[in-house]
């Protein structure tokens, strides 16, 4: 398969009154299309920097980084967003999810700025949560599901504009054992459907799931 990530020497340094950290040092990284990475390491490591640059939330400070193909060197702020916008799906520890509206509206939220008219929106929106088994909480807000049911709408949300790549920041890091063990069958099961996941996880065993473990240590890549 194809490299939908390819990064080289990416280098990251935080500047703050006088005084430069180097979070990364140097990181060469490619992933293939449809692969189910996992990044592990202790705290301080890197990995979130990493994981940042991968979702173009942030850009390194030298270095070079490919997704699907094309050079982000360079960009704009708006063709970085519309790159990111239709190549990449979210899935963070704390959900983030509009806490007063309905799961329904959650998972439309992403359809919508993209610009997909409403009655489609909500159609691939009912689609999505058949997927992930929760079609029978559509009305609920996020405060009346449990733990594990808002990660399964924050992935359904992740996939709302089809994106190539699923990157999840410690997807179980909130959740109880079974609720984590049943968010990490979703992710087999979207990696199976040719979506490359990106995951961060403390967890060895939720690592030994995916194709290929990369641990970080001090801001390098040691294995």
């Amino acid at each position: 398969m194809p490299d939908i990530i390819d990064c080289r020497k990416i280098v990251k340094i935080y500047r703050d009154q006088g005084l430069n950290f180097k979070a990364l040092h140097g990181i060469s990284l490619t992933v293939a299309e449809g692969e189910f990475i996992a990044i592990t390491g202790p705290s301080g490591c890197g990995k979130s920097t990493l994981l940042n640059i991968l979702g173009l939330l942030d850009g390194p400070t030298s270095g070079s980084y490919a997704l699907a193909g094309k050079n982000t060197a360079g960009m704009s702020d708006g063709e970085k967003t519309a790159l990111r916008r239709g190549s990449i799906g979210f899935v963070f520890q704390s959900f983030n999810l509009f806490p007063n509206v309905s799961v329904l509206e959650n998972i439309k939220a992403p359809m919508r700025y993209a610009g997909l008219s409403g009655a489609e929106a909500a159609r691939r929106a009912a689609e999505l949560l058949r997927a992930v088994g929760l079609e029978d909480k559509s009305k609920n807000t996020p405060l009346q599901i449990s733990g594990g049911q808002k990660q399964r709408v924050c992935i359904a949300r992740a996939l709302a504009n089809d994106p190539k790549i699923i990157i999840a920041d410690e997807p179980t890091g909130n959740l109880d054992v079974k609720s984590g063990e049943s968010v990490m069958n979703l992710f087999g099961e979207i990696n199976a459907k040719g979506y490359t996941v990106i995951m961060v996880t403390h967890d060895a065993a939720l690592a030994a799931r995916a194709h290929r473990t990369i641990k970080m240590l001090d801001g390098n890549i040691i294995c």
